[in-house]
């Protein structure tokens, strides 16, 4: 029976693949078999498309069918949950022939999925008592804690703009001025580096200046306040202000406390 099973999931998995069909047993083929398929195809499309929403945007939703074939193909999901799968997805539209011309289109992906993966975190508590270490500890002994969902990306391509543009245009429809913007970007290879945070319970992303980008992966790497400071004065970083940064960490979540180095 388990054998069964086993040989029924696989040819169900197996719709896209002539060679690996050609070898199923032949027991599940039929109308029987083809409804199977299409119902896992949709329930495929329908978990990527949640988890993807730029990209069904971006390529539209007869490639975005197809991709998620492909990728039902390559990496079949190893669990029973729909919003844990689609990993490889950034990946495997990458290879696509018809988005060769279309370079953007993966970080874009990997900027969705890491949305998707935040959304799903724990939601951590600021320490705020840590930060009266400040009143007895000089800066060079202490190091800022960072939210542990947090997420720094750094693209050749303005997927935070792309990422504006298109969550704007599904709940506003399309704003021509900023589509111009961003299109003007991809021909200029601007590119964008990004932070990806969860204040409360809706994960958010925006732009990252060079200086906060330097800044949070000093704080990353373990580096202290201190230190840090003097790090960004010497990279010349001179208007980077603690001050003026520290409240707007705290409100955003970025950080979730204080240590002794």
């Amino acid at each position: 029976m388990f054998d069964q099973q086993q040989a029924l999931m696989a040819a169900i998995f197996q719709q896209g693949d002539e060679t690996e069909r050609a070898t199923s047993s032949s027991q599940f083929e039929g109308p029987g078999l083809a409804i199977y398929q299409k119902n896992l195809l949709a329930s495929a499309t329908r978990a990527l498309q949640i988890s993807f929403p730029t990209i069904l945007q971006l390529i539209g939703e007869d490639v975005f069918e197809y991709a998620t074939q492909q990728l039902l193909n390559t990496s079949p999901p190893s669990h029973g949950d729909w919003g844990l799968w689609g990993q490889d997805f950034p990946k495997l539209l990458n290879s696509i022939e018809v988005l060769q011309s279309y370079p953007f289109v993966p970080d874009s992906a990997r900027l969705d999925f890491a949305l998707h993966k935040l959304a799903r975190q724990c939601d951590q508590t600021v320490k705020l008592e840590s930060f009266n270490l400040l009143a007895d500890w000089p800066l060079e002994k202490l190091q800022l804690v960072l939210n542990t969902n947090l997420v720094m990306m750094n693209s050749d391509y303005p997927i935070v703009d792309l990422y504006g543009l298109h969550e704007n245009g599904h709940k506003q429809g399309s704003d021509p001025l900023l589509r111009s913007l961003v299109q003007q970007k991809l021909k200029d290879g601007t590119g964008q580096k990004a932070l990806l945070y969860r204040p409360h319970y809706k994960a958010k992303v925006r732009e990252l200046d060079e200086a906060e980008y330097y800044w949070l992966t000093l704080i990353q790497l373990g580096v202290s306040m201190g230190t840090a400071m003097d790090a960004m004065t010497s990279k010349g970083f001179k208007d980077f202000s603690l001050e003026t940064w520290l409240p707007t960490a705290l409100q955003d979540k970025l950080i979730t406390g204080l240590k002794s180095a």
